[in-house]
């Protein structure tokens, strides 16, 4: 019987950059694909990860702010912990880092 984890080794560290909406939600330029948002807000689905906390993004429904313009929003399902809100303005996911020494060169 094997173990799952050696003990003594210490926790794997959380990396930020791992945690984003899921690959389907997202096309090749950057915009949120409008019917994957909404089958899953149909179903329930999680769109993806949290980068502060881990824990799964959920959808809420879009805003039209004008006739060009649909803003889509996830939140974080730690609401009491996390509270994190992935705002996607124009439908533009932003999935780069904001960190100095994490920007491409």
């Amino acid at each position: 019987m094997g173990q799952d984890v050696l003990p003594g080794l210490p926790e794997p560290r959380f990396d930020p950059r791992r945690h984003r909406l899921y690959r389907r939600f997202v096309d090749g330029a950057g915009q949120i694909e409008h019917g994957q948002w909404l089958r899953a807000i149909a179903e329930g689905q999680h769109v993806g990860t949290c980068r502060r906390c881990g824990d799964y993004l959920i959808p809420q429904p879009h805003v039209d702010v004008t006739s060009t313009r649909t803003d889509y929003q996830a939140d974080c399902r730690d609401r009491d912990g996390c509270g994190f809100v992935c705002a996607m303005p124009g439908g533009r996911y932003l999935a780069g880092s904001t960190r100095e020494n994490e920007r491409k060169k």
